[in-house]
């Protein structure tokens, strides 16, 4: 009989601490262990709702971002130079942002998330890393880096500090 009482009383402290509202000095005791606490605390400023609910939100704006970023790579494409150097770079990016890459990496943490498994989400995420280096970064060391003048820095900037937001928040999803 103690059993099933400690079992209820788990289950109710669990969903309590699930259902309702996140207290501010939670949001901001998860902002500061993130890259940029400002961003974090400005994205968060209005989500007076559960830890769950914070997740999706976040998870959203994730998805829409990259999506954000994967039109702007288009554009990019389209209204390249003749410089093949310009439209290799901007071709890579585009298979790193789609569906084999970072949309794919929310898409599967989304996925995960309706599946309350956090600890495979926060894999997930953490992934979205790699992919965007696969963009950014040099593919050989002997290779020179490409300059690129567009917005597209400033959008990928954006993913990671959502990412990084939705990383540092899912510890906190893990009971």
């Amino acid at each position: 009989m103690v059993g099933i009482f400690s079992s209820l009383s788990l289950v109710f402290l669990l969903l309590a601490t699930t259902s309702y509202a996140v207290p501010v000095s939670h949001v901001t005791l998860i902002c500061q262990g993130t890259l940029n606490p400002s961003f974090c605390s400005s994205l968060l400023k209005n989500q007076n709702e559960s830890y769950f609910h914070i997740a999706q939100y976040t998870l959203d704006v994730a998805r829409a971002n990259v999506t954000n970023t994967i039109n702007l790579i288009k554009k990019l494409i389209a209204h390249s130079t003749k410089d093949p150097t310009e439209k290799t770079h901007f071709r890579s990016c585009l298979y790193s942002f789609g569906p084999n890459g970072v949309l794919g990496d929310i898409n599967y943490a989304h996925f995960l998330f309706k599946r309350k498994e956090y600890e495979a989400m926060s894999v997930a995420i953490a992934s979205i890393q790699s992919d965007i280096d696969d963009c950014t970064k040099r593919k050989s060391p002997s290779d020179a880096p490409y300059h690129d003048p567009s917005q597209l820095s400033k959008y990928i900037h954006v993913v990671e500090l959502v990412a990084n937001v939705i990383l540092i928040f899912a510890k906190y999803l893990v009971p």
